[in-house]
């Protein structure tokens, strides 16, 4: 493979990690998740505990925690966010379909994003049910 042809994948592999994954160039005030179903939110970093990554296997598992809710964050190559947490710089995690995910080995890839209550364990990324408010 040429210098070029590495180059471009490894521009590829930047650009879909941006789709998935952004950070401030400073501190920011909240964190933003986007699902691929159109659900978002915004949570404030002053409700921030704490941050985990489990690793082993093809597919990592970010664990986000704020004081009213659980994220779970499930992909490969996550050691890049766990890092950006350690300074509150991440704005965006965003779930990308895999047929947009990158082709480079070592770009961020964010598979899915679960959201829950953790008192209660509820899955707010499941679909509401008819008549309840989250």
């Amino acid at each position: 493979m040429s210098i070029r042809e590495q180059e471009g994948k490894q521009k590829a592999g930047a650009e879909n990690a941006e789709l998935c994954f952004r950070k401030f160039s400073r501190e920011g005030n909240a964190l933003r998740i986007e699902l691929e179903t159109g659900k978002m939110w915004l949570l404030p970093y002053v409700h921030f505990l704490h941050a985990s990554l489990e690793t082993g296997g093809e597919t990592e598992v970010l664990h986000i925690a704020f004081s009213s809710h659980d994220i779970f964050v499930r992909g490969r190559n996550l050691a890049e966010v766990m890092g950006e947490f350690q300074f509150l710089h991440v704005e965006l995690l965003k779930e990308i379909p895999a047929r947009y995910q990158a082709l480079s080995e070592h770009a961020v890839r964010i598979e899915s994003i679960q959201v829950c209550i953790p008192e209660s364990g509820r899955d707010l990324t499941e679909p509401a049910e008819a008549g309840s408010v989250e």
